[in-house]
């Protein structure tokens, strides 16, 4: 199974690109289809454009397919501030530079959420959203207790690695799970991974999320999702400790997910769990092309 994933993934070809955006340098692939619907994806936390490459490969004929590196993440550039309307720059960014209009966004995790801004502060920029087993509950106030969150590591220092497999064998997931493909872990670890004069290290800017500013707009997600005046959708994991209806957070994202989703535009996927992409690659890419076809 393993060595059918590695050669699946060794076949993929896509062109590597750079944009600016804000003060920054963007990288994003592209899996060019110019007569087929644009559709771009957008990855989670701590991530970055390779984490959709086992769905990328079932979608590569249905679509004019693009993932970005956001920035702090992947081959793009740090910043000293975070922002949702800044990370919306740069998905406008790719689609100005890539000249495609009214694409279909699908983003996975904290990528849903910044799809969701995205599409509310650009009203009539994307044909449709489909957000991938993201946080829908309350927002939190300054004096709300933190969840776990696919990420806590804001403050630690670089550390560097004596080899690339070195720093590939320190890769976890975040919200830890059981893993169903070693193959694909190791794929988006050694995308995570750079060699420097130091060692080798990880890509993420670290301070990214103590870097974050909030948007300043009151409104949960599902009352924001409310106010978005196109097709929508969603897709969860059976097994996602986000939609956990044992937990106060899951109760919330699901409350909230009955109120944001026709039943027919919210999608389960059985053996799956936060990271749904990397569970489930077959799956989520027939969803998504369900989905736009609607």
């Amino acid at each position: 199974m393993d060595e059918a994933i590695i050669s699946r993934l060794k076949a993929l070809s896509p062109r590597s690109r750079f944009v600016e955006a804000k003060g920054a340098t963007i990288h994003y692939l592209h899996w060019p289809n110019p007569h087929l619907p644009p559709l771009v994806l957008i990855h989670g936390h701590a991530a970055h454009a390779h984490w959709w490459d086992a769905v990328v490969w079932y979608l590569q004929r249905d679509f004019d397919l693009y993932a970005i590196d956001l920035s702090g993440c992947g081959d793009s550039d740090h910043r000293t501030i975070y922002s949702y309307p800044l990370f919306t720059e740069e998905i406008l960014a790719l689609c100005e530079d890539a000249q495609i209009s009214s694409p279909i966004l699908v983003g996975h995790s904290f990528g849903g959420s910044i799809a969701r801004v995205a599409c509310y502060l650009e009203p009539g920029f994307a044909a449709k959203l489909l957000i991938v087993d993201s946080v829908l509950g309350p927002r939190r106030t300054a004096s709300s207790p933190r969840p776990s969150s696919p990420s806590q590591n804001t403050k630690s220092p670089t550390r560097f690695y004596a080899s690339i497999d070195q720093a590939i064998r320190r890769f976890r997931l975040r919200p830890p799970q059981a893993i169903q493909h070693p193959a694909y872990i190791e794929h988006i670890a050694r995308h995570a991974i750079k060699e420097t004069p130091q060692g080798a290290r990880f890509k993420l800017d670290l301070q990214l999320l103590a870097r974050f500013r909030p948007l300043d707009a009151n409104l949960d997600p599902a009352a924001m999702l409310a106010r978005l005046d196109m097709p929508k959708g969603l897709i969860t994991g059976r097994h996602s400790v986000f939609f956990d209806p044992t937990t106060t957070e899951g109760e919330q994202n699901l409350l909230a997910a009955k109120a944001s989703f026709a039943p027919s535009s919210w999608y389960w996927v059985e053996d799956a769990a936060h990271h749904v992409l990397l569970d489930q690659p077959e799956e989520t890419a027939a969803i998504i092309r369900r989905f736009a076809r609607q």
